[in-house]
């Protein structure tokens, strides 16, 4: 697994997340809510700082089933 190229790590995590859609019904309703946020976000137009601070949060709740999946298939 160390010596993958590039590309074929790439194919690995868009599978990981094509299974985590199909998969885990609250990885769809996070993403979901993440992308309404996100066109909230938009039309208020908060400061950058908001906006990293809302870009990180999304980001870390979307890794969680993530991860949780990634150890499932390992063990």
């Amino acid at each position: 697994m160390k010596n993958q190229s590039f590309a074929k790590k790439l194919r690995n995590a868009l599978v990981g997340i094509g299974l985590a859609w199909t998969e885990e019904r609250n990885f769809r309703v996070h993403v979901a809510l993440g992308l309404a946020t996100l066109l909230a976000f938009a039309v208020l137009r908060p400061t950058a700082l908001w906006w990293a601070f809302i870009v990180l949060c999304s980001a870390l709740v979307l890794a969680a089933p993530l991860l949780t999946l990634s150890q499932i298939g390992a063990g």
